[in-house]
């Protein structure tokens, strides 16, 4: 059996992502033409994958593997309009649900990212942009809705900064707003996951730079955590924002295939997430998502400088008020991957 599984892990050398043509790509050594014919290959390949699971669904005899399989063409094509991708966390609030990516290109958003970042300083949106009511209007028209109400990012902004700002205590946080679990029912087979794992999403910020340190720690961590279990990684190629990935192709380490529709992205790692004994990563936003599911979050930075305490203050606030308490761990990467603990031992939950 031992060798078996040597054989089976080494087929990995063959993967895509370790061909000469992707390793140009990475480095951006491609030409625009090169590029062009590639993502033109993409797009084709990724049409068809529902078509292809539907022949798998349509010639399977085996009434248990169809209803898995049914799945993976859910998690492509969703069950009807406005359907799919995240649509769960915004069902208590919105009628329907549509995501940015089935109306611009991955390409397109992240040149509207920059330029927000460039003009306005942040990530953040604190405005209701022009890019912000082309979509909107787009996203309506192939709705056919005419009446309608916008809530926009702005307008949370706009009310919690009395707090972000120092002028009133969290109380006017928890004033104005409701938290609730997410939900963990959501499933997805763009991977063929393991009954039992950790997700790890590393990335690069403010708070955990792009150093030899912090590299050297993601590949440390990755290898005490595959020595006592599977791995999942959640990196996925996209470029759509300034959280770029360090991606590690060793100790049997799982990754999610790539060219994966933008459009459900955030729903397949969400029910990554949602299924995982413990989540590791960097300290930012995407580590709140675990204690919404549930699952325990160990996150790390390793310059305090590059985070508001006042985040992490009312992060943990909004996990005691849902019954999450001490799922959300934060530590300074300079003490070493040793700090992953009882998360490295097996004991995620």
């Amino acid at each position: 059996m031992t060798d078996f599984v040597a054989r089976l892990r080494a087929q990995g050398t063959r993967y895509h992502n370790l061909h000469p043509f992707h390793r140009r790509m990475d480095a951006g050594d491609l030409e625009r033409e090169d590029l062009q014919r590639w993502v033109s290959n993409r797009f084709y390949y990724q049409k068809c994958i529902p078509l292809k699971d539907a022949a798998i669904l349509a010639n399977c005899p085996e009434v248990e593997v169809r209803r898995a399989w049914i799945q993976r063409i859910v998690d492509h094509d969703g069950t009807g309009e406005g359907t799919g991708g995240t649509e769960s966390w915004y069902r208590p609030f919105a009628a329907r649900y549509a995501d940015v990516f089935e109306q611009v290109s991955p390409e397109r958003f992240r040149e509207q990212h920059d330029a927000r970042v460039r003009d306005g300083g942040e990530q953040k949106q604190t405005c209701v942009s022009e890019f912000d009511q082309d979509l909107i209007a787009a996203t309506m028209r192939h709705a056919h809705v005419t009446d309608w109400s916008l809530l926009h990012p702005s307008v949370m902004y706009d009310v919690l900064n009395p707090y972000w700002w120092g002028h009133q205590p969290d109380r006017w946080v928890h004033d104005h707003v409701r938290y609730a679990r997410l939900d963990g029912q959501s499933r997805t087979t763009v991977l063929d996951l393991p009954a039992r794992y950790v997700a790890v999403k590393f990335y690069f910020n403010e708070c955990f730079p792009a150093t030899p340190q912090n590299r050297a720690f993601v590949r440390d961590s990755l290898r005490l955590l595959a020595a006592s279990g599977p791995v999942v990684a959640l990196s996925t190629g996209l470029n759509i924002d300034d959280h770029a990935g360090d991606r590690v192709d060793e100790h049997g380490v799982r990754h999610l295939p790539e060219g994966i529709d933008p459009a459900h992205n955030l729903h397949i790692q969400s029910a990554i997430v949602a299924g995982a004994d413990a989540f590791v990563g960097t300290y930012g936003g995407f580590s709140y998502m675990a204690p919404f599911h549930g699952v325990k979050s160990l996150a790390f930075y390793s310059d305090e400088s590059g985070f508001s305490p006042k985040h992490l203050h009312m992060a943990r606030s909004a996990f005691d008020g849902i019954g999450a308490s001490g799922l959300l761990q934060v530590r300074d990467a300079a003490g070493g991957a040793d700090l992953l603990g009882d998360v490295a031992r097996g004991d995620g939950r």
